[in-house]
C-alpha cells in the first residue's frame, strides 16, 4: 500500500510540475512572438529632420557674414568720401559729399542695430537647432545599436529584410562634425513650412510594421525584474524617445509627435520644445541677406536715395528756412 500511495503521490506532483512548465512555456512564448523592428519610414524622417537642423549654424553664419561685410562696406564709403571731401572736392562738391557721408554712416548705424539682434536670432535658433539634432540622432543611434546577434535588430531598412544601422549615418543620424558648422546655404524653405517641420507628419498608434522576430523594444511584460532588459509594466506606461518623437504605447505599436503642425502647440514639454524650435528656426530662416556692396559710382545712387538721405535734407532744408523738418522746406529732389 505504501508502494502504491508512494507512486500516486509521484503521479501528482509530476503532473504538477509538468502542468507549471507548460504555462511558463506558454508566458514566455507569447510574450516573445511579435518582436518588432522600428519601420524605416519612420526613423528615417526623423534622421532627416535631424540633418535639416544642423544645416541651421550655417545658414545663419551666411548671412551674419553678409551683413557683417555690407556694414563693413558703408564704413569705407564713409570714410572714403571724407577723405574725398577733404582732399579733392571743390566748393560745389562739399555740401554734396558731406551729405553722402553722413547718409553713410547713418545706414551703417542702422545696419549695426539690426545686427545685434539678428545675433540674437541666430544664437536662439542654432541652441534649439543643435539641441534637437541631438536628442534625435541619439535615440535612433541607441536603438540602432540594439542587437542581440546577427540576426536580431531594432531598426528596418528599406525592404524590411536586413539591418537599417548602416544606413543611419546617411539618412542624417551621426556624430557632429565641425564642417557642419562652417557657413552654408541652410535649410530649404520646403524643409521648414510655416506650421512645422514639413516632412515629419506624425505617426499613429499602429503596427510598426518593420519585421517580427527582430527586437524586443517595443514589449510589455507584467514582472520587468524578472528578466533583464526595458520592458514596458502597463498601458500607463508610455516611454518617450527624442523628446516625444517616437513613444511606446502597447506592444509592438508606437506613435510619434506631428511635427508638421507643430506651430504654436504646447500641450506637453515635448510640444513646447519643438514649437519653439521650429519657430526659433523659421524665424532665424527669415533674416535677411545683404546684397555684396562695391565701393565705386554706382552705390552713391543708392544713398542719395536711401531714407537716411531723406531725413537728412529734410532736416538741413528745415534749418536753412527756419522751418520745422516736417515742413519739407528743402526742394529734396534738387538737392538730390
Amino acid at each position: 500500500m505504501d508502494c502504491q500511495n508512494r507512486a500516486a503521490i509521484a503521479l501528482v506532483q509530476w503532473k504538477t510540475e509538468t502542468q507549471t512548465a507548460v504555462t511558463l512555456l506558454y508566458v514566455a512564448v507569447t510574450a516573445s512572438a511579435s518582436y518588432e523592428a522600428l519601420e524605416y519610414t519612420t526613423w528615417s524622417t526623423h534622421c532627416s529632420l535631424a540633418a535639416t537642423l544642423r544645416k541651421v549654424s550655417g545658414g545663419v553664419l551666411a548671412k551674419l557674414e553678409s551683413q557683417v561685410s555690407y556694414r563693413n562696406k558703408l564704413e569705407e564709403m564713409e570714410a572714403k568720401l571724407r577723405i574725398y571731401g577733404l582732399k579733392g572736392a571743390t566748393a560745389e562738391e562739399q555740401t554734396t559729399v558731406e551729405l553722402l557721408a553722413e547718409t553713410a554712416a547713418l545706414m551703417r548705424m542702422a545696419s549695426l542695430k539690426e545686427e545685434k539682434s539678428n545675433m540674437q536670432t541666430a544664437l536662439t535658433a542654432v541652441g534649439f537647432a543643435s539641441e534637437g539634432a541631438a536628442a534625435i540622432s541619439s535615440y535612433l543611434m541607441t536603438i540602432g545599436s540594439l542587437a542581440h546577434s546577427t540576426q536580431t535588430y531594432c531598426l528596418s531598412d528599406t525592404g524590411k529584410t536586413r539591418d537599417g544601422k548602416t544606413k543611419l549615418s546617411a539618412a542624417g543620424c551621426r556624430h557632429a562634425q565641425a564642417a557642419d558648422y562652417s557657413s552654408g546655404p541652410g535649410p530649404e524653405h520646403g524643409e521648414v513650412g510655416n506650421d512645422g517641420f514639413t516632412k515629419v507628419t506624425g505617426k499613429p498608434d499602429g503596427p510598426n510594421t518593420g519585421q517580427s522576430d527582430k527586437c524586443g523594444l517595443f514589449t510589455h511584460a507584467s514582472s520587468p525584474e524578472s528578466t533583464g532588459g526595458i520592458y514596458i509594466t502597463s498601458a500607463s506606461s508610455t516611454p518617450s524617445f527624442g523628446y516625444g518623437m517616437l513613444k511606446i504605447k502597447t506592444a509592438d505599436q508606437s506613435m510619434g509627435l506631428q511635427l508638421s503642425d507643430i506651430k504654436g502647440k504646447n500641450e506637453t514639454e515635448d510640444h513646447k520644445f519643438w514649437a519653439s524650435c521650429h519657430e526659433a528656426v523659421k524665424t532665424a530662416q527669415l533674416m535677411e541677406t545683404q546684397t555684396e556692396v562695391t565701393v565705386d559710382a554706382a552705390p552713391l545712387a543708392v544713398l542719395a536715395e536711401s531714407t537716411e538721405m531723406q531725413s537728412i535734407l529734410t532736416v538741413n532744408g528745415a534749418a536753412e528756412k527756419h522751418n520745422q523738418p516736417e515742413e519739407r522746406a528743402a526742394d529734396l529732389n534738387n538737392a538730390k
